[in-house]
């Protein structure tokens, strides 16, 4: 795909705040009221089934960000050099995937140099980014054997600047964030060539803050979530050119959204009081919280929901009690059915 001038559009025709309990702030309130919604089950979900995936070479963790259709999953993993290295996992069996312009040294002010593979459609086309040995961020779509670079030509070139693609849809649109020359964060949705940016509403901006887009599905539904600097973390869908803010009612520091299905449902996590991350599905309205057991429970721990398949399996990982990332393959307890 060529890089074209981005274009910007008002994406933004409307924005409705989903939200219930503690979970919701009043960003909504230049927009009107909140649009009232009476969560059904917000409890933990019972008789999930989560098979833990680690790459053996991942003695620094491995984590789940992506799955197909099959069941597959993509990842990343961290060697004993503090190097990431993107994976392909089937049937047990795993297979190392990198980007040849992919650096090796030590991590940096963005993440560990190295290859991370972030989505997978029907077609086998996978979406990931690498970091140089300058540091920067560049993005590619794998293709049959073949590295395609997906870079925002508004993104900026240097240390800690680029591009990073989080999700692609059968239909092959690309939608992820980049850092611009201020490092501040945009997200964007890659379609027939074009690159159109999206800011969340109230979208904070500074270096490392902004907006990043990390799913689409077929119907071209977007999910993205803020970076905050002084607020929290702010979840959004965007749905034929409205923002729909969604926030799980436990997230005293916030919700983030990182995958939706063609059936619309959302996968993502909420932040509690002690910066611990919990796993989350969004379907018809209600939020439900699905906690890896063995995760930890101090701060920058916990559970993290990355993608979801049509089938309802979800891709993700934990952190346990020493810090150490675990990936997984979830199979809800009680399957969405919207």
């Amino acid at each position: 795909m060529s890089n074209s001038r981005s274009v910007r559009t008002a994406l933004m025709l409307a924005f409705i705040v989903v939200s219930s309990g503690c979970g919701s702030t009043g960003a909504g309130a230049p927009f009107g009221p909140a649009a009232p919604i009476a969560p059904k089950g917000l409890a933990a979900a019972a008789r999930d089934t989560f098979i833990e995936i680690n790459d053996p070479k991942g003695v620094r963790g491995t984590r789940g960000w992506g799955i197909d259709s099959q069941g597959d999953i993509i990842g990343s993993y961290d060697d004993a050099g503090q190097v990431r290295h993107g994976f392909f996992w089937r049937d047990g069996k795993f297979t190392t995937i990198d980007n040849p312009r992919a650096g090796h040294g030590k991590p940096g002010q963005i993440g560990p140099q190295g290859t991370t593979l972030y989505d997978i459609n029907v077609a086998g086309d996978i979406t990931g980014r690498y970091i140089n040995s300058d540091y920067e961020a560049r993005s590619f779509i794998l293709r049959h054997s073949e590295f395609t670079p997906v870079n925002d030509p508004e993104a900026g070139r240097g240390r800690g600047k680029g591009t990073q693609a989080d999700g692609i849809n059968d239909e092959g649109d690309v939608v992820g964030d980049y850092a611009d020359e201020d490092f501040s964060v945009h997200g964007f949705v890659l379609h027939a060539d074009t690159y159109t940016t999206i800011d969340a509403p109230h979208a904070e901006h500074g270096r490392g803050v902004g907006t990043h887009a990390f799913g689409i599905n077929d119907h071209g539904d977007i999910v993205l979530h803020t970076q905050p600097l002084k607020q929290i973390f702010k979840g959004y869908l965007l749905s034929d050119g409205r923002f729909m803010r969604l926030s799980d009612p436990h997230g005293s520091l916030g919700t983030f959204l990182n995958g939706i299905n063609s059936a619309g449902v959302i996968v993502g996590g909420w932040l509690d009081g002690n910066n611990v991350s919990h796993g989350m599905i969004f379907c018809d309205g209600v939020f439900t919280t699905h906690d890896e057991p063995d995760a930890g429970r101090a701060s920058g721990q916990g559970t993290t929901l990355a993608k979801i398949n049509g089938r309802g399996d979800v891709a993700g990982w934990y952190t346990d009690g020493n810090n150490h990332d675990h990936g997984f393959l979830l199979h809800p307890g009680h399957p969405c059915a919207p």
